[in-house]
């Protein structure tokens, strides 16, 4: 069991295994034009929210799995609009897959693109950072950790602080980060970029749309330290 320190400084992030996941499920085409085409017509925060698998050569669209069965409720109207057959339906928890889609700008479509290689992905992926932070999470303590990113785990190494060294899988979708085990996670808490600096990426971190906190991941352990150090 983690401490409550390194759960309040890096959000609860960790899944919650029982929890029950809901989907809409659109409509299953043989041709993918044409079904982009649908897509295409519905708003586009709702398309922002679908997700293409290709499984014995039909292409199944679905909205990515939720445990607010009741915000699906209220949305499957403006779905059907389009698709008419959509139906909400259980699922399994939501797993970072290859879109084949992308939002529509302008009047054409943009080019395939994996949701995994978001912006975001690519900035921290195969990446060491010295993440750093002092606060209320912390307790008014100086905590610095070493966070190594690889392709899809991420390690945290305690620098400064009494903090315990912790691994995990991570996925970016839709430029959020989550941390998850056992190939679960709760998809109402992960991490975003707030901005950059040339020395840190800033990090908030969130709650459903609350904001919990902000962190400095730096590129540079000694930028770190002197960040640390700097405060009384």
């Amino acid at each position: 069991m983690f401490k409550k320190i390194i759960l309040t400084l890096l959000i609860p992030f960790f899944s919650f295994a029982n929890s029950s996941y809901h989907t809409i499920k659109l409509a299953v085409y043989k041709d993918l034009s044409t079904l982009k085409k649908e897509i295409s017509t519905l708003p586009p925060k709702l398309q922002q929210t679908i997700q293409i698998k290709q499984i014995n050569g039909l292409y199944k669209a679905s909205v990515t799995p939720t445990t607010n069965k009741k915000a699906l409720k209220k949305v499957l109207s403006r779905y059907r609009k389009v698709f008419h057959d959509a139906f909400i339906a259980t699922a399994s928890a939501p797993q970072a897959t290859k879109t084949i889609i992308k939002n529509k700008t302008n009047t054409s479509l943009q080019k395939t693109k994996n949701i995994n290689t978001a912006s975001f992905y690519n900035k921290i992926k195969n990446r060491t950072f010295y993440l750093c932070t002092y606060g209320k999470t912390t307790n008014w303590k100086k905590v610095l950790l070493k966070t190594t990113f690889t392709k899809d785990h991420v390690s945290y190494h305690p620098l400064i602080g009494k903090v315990p060294p912790m691994k995990a899988q991570y996925k970016v979708m839709h430029d959020k980060l989550y941390l998850f085990q056992k190939n679960m996670f709760n998809p109402r808490v992960y991490s975003r970029l707030a901005y950059e600096t040339p020395q840190y990426y800033a990090v908030s971190s969130w709650l459903d749309n609350r904001r919990i906190n902000t962190v400095r991941y730096y590129f540079s352990e000694k930028d770190a330290r002197r960040y640390l150090n700097s405060i009384e």
